[in-house]
Order: structure tokens, then sequence, then C-alpha cells
């Protein structure tokens, strides 16, 4: 539960922008870094809150249908039944993801592209305070500070903080001239093409 793919959002949000860009999708690195922060942005905006109220009218109708025998039957009910939302919001969030990653080599279906990583974003974060939910259940209330607190490092240390490295590694490995800007033009690089030698291979910022 410490690892979920929300985490690994951020790398992909970091070198989405020049994905696109290597697939021709836009020709501007404002239009095109304005557009994926948008759709990750409104995902993630509406995917946190709303994943709260989804678990939250779970909870409310399962209590509604029956009273446990014990608090520690009622934990472990509730648990199970937060758990079974997060499966289900995070296989959303993938299916999601898997679909944007099939469309996004095909400059004519950006938009379809962009739509289904805000989804995906959607889905995945909405899985935030379900996470928090289940930790607070599962550990003795005494130390369910210390337990967020150990979740938020895990957090951290194994997926925002990795994650831009290694898809930025891969990315260099499998495409190092994928994105890279030269004055006006583009290198559509993502394919393992090189560009042209008597360009600079250095990135250029627009104007």
């Amino acid at each position: 539960l410490t690892l979920p793919p929300e985490r690994v959002c951020l790398g992909i949000s970091t070198y989405g922008p020049v994905f696109l860009l290597g697939f021709g999708s836009f020709h501007s690195q404002a239009a095109c870094s304005l557009a994926f922060a948008g759709a990750v942005s409104v995902g993630g905006v509406l995917g946190t809150p709303l994943g709260g109220v989804l678990t939250d009218t779970v909870l409310s109708r399962a209590k509604r249908a029956g009273t446990p025998h014990s608090a520690q039957h009622a934990a472990a009910r509730e648990a199970a039944l937060v758990s079974g939302v997060i499966c289900l919001l995070m296989l959303c969030g993938l299916l999601c993801m898997a679909a944007a990653a099939a469309v996004a080599a095909t400059a004519e279906l950006v938009t379809l592209f962009l739509v289904l990583m805000s989804l995906a974003v959607f889905f995945i974060y909405g899985t935030s305070a379900g996470l928090s939910r289940v930790i607070m259940l599962t550990v003795p209330m005494q130390t369910r500070p210390f337990a967020l607190a150990l979740q938020t490092l895990g957090l951290h240390l194994f997926g925002d903080v990795p994650s831009p490295v290694i898809i930025g590694a891969v990315k260099d490995s499998l495409a190092p001239h994928c994105g890279i800007v030269f004055g006006n033009d583009t290198a559509s690089g993502c394919g393992g093409e090189r560009p042209p030698r008597d360009r600079p291979e250095t990135a250029q910022r627009p104007p």
C-alpha cells in the first residue's frame, strides 16, 4: 500500500510532453507542456476528493446493511471494503493508462490520449483517501501517526523521487533524441532515429 502508481505519475508527467513532442503531436513546447499538465492536473484535482466521497459512500451503505458483532470485526470489514474500492479504482486507472499508451504515438489522436491520461490520473489519485483509511484501520490507534508518516516516507522514497530518474534513464537509453528541440523544429526521435548532424544538439527554450 505504500507504493501506489500515483507517485509514478510524477515521472510520467515529467517526460510526457517530451514524448508528445517526439511523436509530432505538438510543434510547440509551451502548448505541449500546457496541454499535458492541464490534463494531469484536472484528473488529480478531481480524483482525490471524489475518491474520498466514493469511499465514504461505500462505507456508509455497508454500515446501514448490518451491525458487526464487535469493533474488531467492524474494522476488518471496513478495511476489506476500502481495499476493494482501491483495487477497482487502480484497475480502472491502469486500463486507461494502457489505452493512452496505445494511442500515444498517433499524432491525430492526441486529444484522446490527453483524455485517457486525465482519466487514468483521476482513478489512480482517487485511491489516496482509501489508502490512508486502510492504514489507520490496520494498525493500533497509538501508532497511527507513525504509520502514516512511514507511508509518506515510502511514497517519496520508492515513488515520486526515483520514478523520474528511472523513466528518464530508460528514455535516454532507448530514444536519446526524443523531443529535443532545435530552434523551431522538433526532432522526432522517439523511434530511435538521430537528428541531422549539422544542427546543434542542445535543447533550446522557446522565446
